[in-house]
């Protein structure tokens, strides 16, 4: 009988819509007649049965309760009921697959082709019918599909059918939103109420809806939050339609501090800010603004003072603290804001914005989370949404200061929406965007602060320096007495102006570091302008090395003011057309040129921003060609987890967390252009902390590459450069995360590791270690301990008043003669090896090591007492 039911729909609905007529028309009268007494027949049945089940029949009333979805369509006249009856067969039997859209279905065209009222009366039958089952029954696919599709039309509801929608929803339950159609039935009652308010049957309604959601725990998860929140902003609106928004924030902490803020404000400023907080709470819902919330914000934001707006919004913003605890709808508002004020006062808000960003990305290691995640996004979004390159300087030092990879990788994709956006790339986009601070082309500014005039300089090792000079010139110590008192809100702007300028220098030498990652190259013209006659950058690009394209063959070139000059000293001859500049990396030279350019730039006294000339190289060996697609190079090493972890954020890898629990098939990777490197690592299982139930050692394994769809690259496929640069990282997580660089662990017996550590603590030199040695055989004659102190293949040999010692120059541990005994000294962080200069910044180890000799030379004027103990005992 089912399938006869079926037949006879289709043939009726297909008949009536050949003909364009009605079920009473005569033409289709024996079909109507036909369909009928199936119905009445399928009813007796049902009934002999005990399973009464009512179908649509023409005059013919549901019962009240209790019907099932398969067949009950509330009051539709047959014709409608019909059409859903057909689209729902075309639907699949599950309520938790996905129905395809009524556009893409036959009988769906016809539904969406109905006259709006038509269209209005199906959707309410389609969801009371939905709501009468769990999940909407057998049909709930395709009855969700139908109420989804057709509210979403932003249909005109009478106010009947908003109140049958909230009866509806009441009956439904209301808890939830993912496979079920709730989110567009409250965005059409939404719709409904702003457009003609809420009448007082619509009213009980709703507090009917609201009662039935709290009573069924609709608070208890996010999803019946939102929706809570939503049927408590439309009790919240009046009567009738009105122009005058409404915010009522919850009564948390910001929200208190928000209406106590707002009360501060002039009775014009408060509506204005009232009105935008309404479109901010609307527009927050989402993680990202949708493009006709962004329109609306235009238009509300056209007019009146946009830096003074911009202010206000950003004190309502500031009015939370990231940590406290925020109701889910103040949650969405403040992102709304966050954006609002980037729309509206780029210039004052980028700032402050990125301060914001900050505090919410900061990671509470309490909680094992971040302050507040969503709002941190939402900030990182805002620069997206300013006009030109104002965002960049902010989302470049954002990139450097985060540490997490998930984060990093936010700030990226705002970089790269905001180059696309402007046809360019990333790289291009900071490279252009970079903050234009008023620096003079010999790196200096001059701030006039009340009576003195504070001077702040890029130095040659690319640090910022501040001096003072009165109103005569003369230089001062600090700012003047007369500053501090008269003029301390002055003062306090220079400073957080100087502390991010000297921010933003630490984010382009890590921007010009990755350079070698991307492999990028200029026309001379284009990189002169952008590196060498940007002030901010100047002094970088003029102590690094550049490849320069000359004809068809790449030459290596120091700037200098008078002219590029290649190892030797001589000048190149760039006026040739077509010359293009890339970085110089050692990968792309011989041996004999990388020791000329090393001596030229000591020669010069020249330091550089991060190894490059003395950069460690990692070229593909016989080993890693016979195992073809992974390297053993770095393996069987045992690491601190928590500064292994430390390391991989810092240089962009993803690692997680290693502990008792399950971590999957989750290991360190770091993503790169079409590629991605994986450094396996393993727990060591008897390290266990039982308190934090994380493991302290990590044992180390492979190192392998994968291209975008997951599968292996061979080794010698991956480009030499980004070969070497990635091999380097994991270089240095196992270098300086090996439990061989721990000077105390030598105290701890054989039994825990000891002889991995013996090996890893005085051993072979690892490629950073061998560059070690090469550095310090040309800094060494220039030092004033050069007559005690000798280099042999691992270790710094010096020659104290009252024993010898070997520093190894890849742990800095020490030993000592003539009994080979081992000398714990523990890193004194403000003893760093100042004394010297070093060629490069960034090698913690090499001070460290250098800061040892200075001390072991003199070692009859030690005055610890710990490691005084152990040079003198027999």
């Amino acid at each position: 009988m089912a399938s006869e039911f079926e037949r006879l729909s289709a043939a009726l609905a297909g008949r009536m819509q050949e003909l364009g007529v009605g079920p009473a028309d005569p033409r289709v009268a024996p079909l109507v007649t036909q369909l009928q007494a199936l119905m009445r027949a399928h009813l007796a049945d049902a009934a002999d049965g005990g399973n009464v089940v009512m179908l649509p029949t023409a005059g013919v009333a549901p019962p009240a309760s209790g019907p099932s979805t398969q067949s009950c369509f509330g009051d539709l006249p047959l014709e409608l009921a019909v059409l859903l009856r057909s689209y729902l067969d075309t639907c699949p039997a599950h309520a938790f697959t996905q129905a395809l859209a009524l556009s893409q279905s036959e009988a769906g065209c016809r539904i969406l082709d109905l006259a709006p009222a038509d269209r209005v009366r199906l959707a309410v039958a389609a969801y009371d019918a939905f709501s009468s089952e769990r999940w909407g029954g057998s049909d709930g696919a395709g009855l969700r599909r139908v109420v989804s599709d057709l509210l979403r039309g932003k249909l005109p509801l009478a106010d009947e059918d908003a109140i049958a929608l909230a009866g509806a929803a009441t009956r439904e339950g209301f808890t939830y939103a993912g496979y079920s159609p709730n989110q567009a039935v409250l965005s059409m009652l939404e719709r409904h109420v702003a457009e003609r308010g809420v009448s007082p049957a619509l009213r009980r309604a709703l507090e009917g809806l609201l009662a039935g959601m709290k009573a069924r725990g609709a608070a208890g998860n996010a999803q019946g939050r939102k929706l809570l929140s939503g049927v408590e902003r439309l009790l919240a609106q009046h009567d009738g339609a009105s122009d005058a928004p409404v915010f009522q924030p919850k009564p948390d902490a910001w929200g208190t501090a928000v209406t106590a803020k707002l009360a501060k404000f002039s009775p014009d400023a408060q509506a204005r800010l009232g009105a935008l907080l309404v479109l901010a709470a609307k527009g927050g819902k989402n993680a990202k603004p949708a493009k006709g919330w962004l329109r609306s914000a235009e238009q509300a934001l056209d007019g009146g003072d946009r830096a003074e707006l911009g202010a206000q919004l950003l004190a309502l913003i500031e009015c939370h603290e990231p940590g406290d605890g925020i109701a889910l709808e103040n949650q969405e508002t403040l992102r709304g804001l966050l954006w609002l004020a980037a729309m509206t006062a780029p210039d004052v808000a980028a700032r402050r914005l990125e301060t914001f960003a900050q505090k919410c990305l900061t990671f509470s290691a309490a909680h094992f989370a971040y302050l507040s995640l969503v709002l941190g996004n939402a900030s990182i979004h805002a620069f997206v949404l300013m006009p030109g390159t104002t965002g960049v300087g902010s989302l470049s030092r954002l990139r450097r200061r985060l540490k997490r990879p998930g984060e990093m990788k936010a700030v990226d994709k705002a970089l790269s929406a905001l180059a696309g956006a402007r046809g360019m790339t990333a790289g291009e986009l900071e490279e252009i965007g970079l903050p234009d601070y008023g620096f003079a082309a010999d790196g200096r500014l001059e701030t006039a602060i009340g009576p003195a005039i504070a001077v702040l300089e890029i130095t040659a090792v690319n640090t910022l320096e501040t001096t003072w000079r009165g109103p005569d010139g003369a230089l001062l110590k600090g700012p003047p007495a007369a500053v501090k008192a008269s003029h301390g809100d002055a003062l306090k702007q220079f400073k957080a102006r100087a502390k991010e300028i000297g921010e933003t220098l630490k984010a382009q030498c890590a921007r010009l570091e990755r350079l070698y990652l991307d492999e990028r190259d200029w026309p001379l013209e284009l990189w002169s302008t952008r590196y060498l006659d940007e002030p901010l950058v100047a002094r970088m690009a003029r102590a690094l090395i550049w490849s320069f394209k000359l004809g068809d063959r790449w030459v290596a070139g120091l700037p200098a003011p008078d002219g590029v000059f290649d190892a030797s000293g001589t000048r190149l001859d760039l006026a040739a057309p077509g010359v293009r500049v890339k970085l110089w990396h050692p990968m792309q030279s011989e041996a004999g040129h990388v020791l000329a350019w090393r001596r030229r730039l000591a020669n010069l006294g020249v330091t550089q921003p991060f190894k490059q000339a003395h950069r460690e190289i990692y070229v593909l060996t016989d080993a890693e060609r016979t195992t073809q697609t992974y390297s053993n190079r770095f393996a069987g090493h045992i690491v601190q987890q928590h500064q292994f972890r430390a390391l991989c954020q810092a240089r962009g890898w993803s690692c997680p967390a290693y502990g008792s629990w399950d971590p999957g098939n989750g290991r360190p990777t770091k993503r790169v252009t079409g590629l991605q490197v994986e450094f396996w690592v393993d727990p060591i299982e008897s390290s266990l902390d039982q308190q934090r139930f994380q493991f302290l050692q990590l044992s180390t394994d492979q190192v392998r590459f994968v291209n975008g769809d997951g599968e292996l690259v061979a080794l010698e496929q991956i480009p030499p450069v980004v070969f070497s640069e990635l091999m380097r990282d994991v270089d240095l997580f196992v270098g300086v995360a090996s439990i061989g660089n721990d000077p105390t662990w030598g105290d701890r017996g054989a039994g825990t590791y000891g002889e991995y550590w013996s090996a890893a603590a005085f051993g072979p030199l690892s490629e950073t270690a061998k560059t070690r040695h090469a550095v310090l055989e040309d800094l060494l004659p220039g030092l004033t301990i050069a007559d005690r102190c000798r280099l042999e293949d691992r270790f710094l040999v010096v020659a104290g008043n009252l024993r010898t010692y070997r520093v190894h120059l890849g742990s800095s541990n020490v030993r000592m003669e003539p009994n080979d005994q081992y000398l714990c000294i523990v890193q004194d962080h403000q003893n760093a090896g100042g004394r010297v200069r070093l060629p490069f910044e960034g090698d913690t180890m090499l001070s460290l090591i250098l800061s040892k000799a200075f001390l072991l030379v003199d070692d009859d004027k030690i005055k610890d007492r710990a490691i005084l103990s152990q040079i003198k005992a027999p």
